[in-house]
């Protein structure tokens, strides 16, 4: 497959690029408190990479949202470029499996056009966060095999998320992606209030070593519940 390299929009004077795409869930479940708290997180999360300087110029980020269906929120683009976040609204159900296999088109696709450009890129950074179960889990032991797969081969990192006590950890484990052989712990956020703090930490995170899932994870146990 071939691109026009006209229509493809790349961040320029950046030598190396970390692609970070958000699977938010914004089901029924979410509305009020929690909807707004994590569009309030989402506007952290810009302006933090914003203020720094290198990150604001490396950092590409695209946005999946899952309810009644699963659709691109945040086209990727580069941070620098994101004059605001889009706002994910509450509805609908959950359909958490088309969202996740959309986000890993969008890797596949973005990964051939970064190399069609020679352009050089860190392992990408896919994040699932969810406040409950899926709508079906028809076919979710095959997209989990796939996750282990690619993630082994290190073709990107996947990390899920449980937002309070209504979210399938069980779910969320299973579809964990793996970092040197290990499966990663599915890692829990106690409730919306507490999204500002993931945001901190993954700010923390991707600025100090983009590609260390697994000390990452180790940060995040040290102030988290797992």
């Amino acid at each position: 497959m071939s691109f026009n390299h006209d229509e493809i929009k790349m961040p320029k004077n950046v030598q190396t690029i970390l692609y970070i795409i958000l699977m938010l869930d914004g089901s029924g479940s979410t509305h009020g408190q929690a909807n707004h708290d994590l569009n309030e997180a989402l506007k952290r999360f810009l302006i933090q990479i914003k203020e720094n300087h290198k990150m604001r110029q490396s950092i590409e980020i695209s946005i999946v949202e899952f309810n009644s269906d699963a659709h691109i929120l945040l086209e990727s683009q580069l941070a620098a470029d994101i004059d605001q976040m889009p706002e994910v609204n509450a509805e609908g159900g959950t359909e958490m499996q088309a969202g996740i296999e959309m986000a890993l088109d969008l890797v596949t696709k973005r990964k051939q056009e970064y190399r069609e450009l020679g352009m050089s890129y860190h392992r990408p950074l896919l994040l699932l966060l969810t406040d409950g179960e899926p709508n079906t889990k028809n076919g979710l032991t095959e997209l989990a095999e796939r996750i282990r797969i690619d993630t082994t081969n290190k073709k990107y990192s996947f990390l899920g998320f449980g937002i309070g006590d209504q979210a399938d950890m069980t779910v969320i484990q299973n579809l964990n992606g793996y970092v040197d052989g290990k499966q990663m712990p599915a890692l829990k956020i106690s409730d919306s209030t507490h999204l500002g703090d993931f945001v901190d930490w993954l700010s923390r995170s991707v600025s100090r070593d983009p590609n260390d899932v697994a000390e990452a994870v180790k940060d995040w146990k040290q102030g988290f519940t797992v």
